[in-house]
């Protein structure tokens, strides 16, 4: 393993902004349905799903989602549901030295990362989970903040690695080994 993996993320688009291409980027990794949450400045929240790419958004969700950003509103995307476990999700106050298939940085002084797996059972994700808090002070969201979107504390969410790879159980296990008993 390099000791610096990061990979950063492609150039833009001709025409294309890096926060435009953040969101296409991140949004297009997650290949199936996707369920978004809005929470309003109100308190108010809202939840949808869409079962398409960046590219197939349609223009009013896609405004409708900057006017949301405008306000301030938190814009967040489950990446797991009960059914199905996609990925390994955490945030830690420090910068990942670990590969993972996805890292954002929040602000100054957040990162998430998120390890894609083709199969975990809901244990195996508790056992990754209990060897990723040995290692670092970490959070695991159930909702994460999309990049070229504010975030909870109004720091812009910007992707700063982004690969295809994925990981198994066992290299994820490897990399965060659980506390011996």
């Amino acid at each position: 393993m390099k000791a610096d993996f990061y990979q950063g993320v492609p150039d833009c688009m001709p025409g294309e902004v890096p926060f435009e291409r953040d969101r296409r980027l991140f949004i297009n990794s997650f290949p199936d349905k996707k369920l978004f949450k809005i929470e309003y400045p109100n308190g108010d929240i809202m939840k949808f799903e869409v079962n398409t790419n960046y590219e197939n958004i349609p223009i009013k969700w896609e405004l409708r989602l900057e006017s949301l950003n405008t306000m301030k509103a938190l814009i967040t995307m489950r990446v797991n549901t009960p059914r199905k476990i996609k990925g390994v999700v955490c945030t830690t106050k420090i910068k990942p030295h670990k590969p993972a298939s996805i890292i954002l940085r929040h602000g100054l002084k957040e990162y998430t990362s998120i390890w894609f797996i083709d199969s975990l059972p809901v244990q195996g994700l508790k056992q990754i989970q209990e060897g990723i808090s040995n290692v670092v002070e970490a959070r695991f969201p159930e909702y994460v903040s999309i990049p070229g979107f504010l975030n909870e504390r109004k720091s812009f969410i910007k992707l700063v690695h982004i690969s295809t790879e994925r990981f198994s159980f066992k290299e994820l296990t490897e990399m965060f080994p659980p506390k011996r008993r």
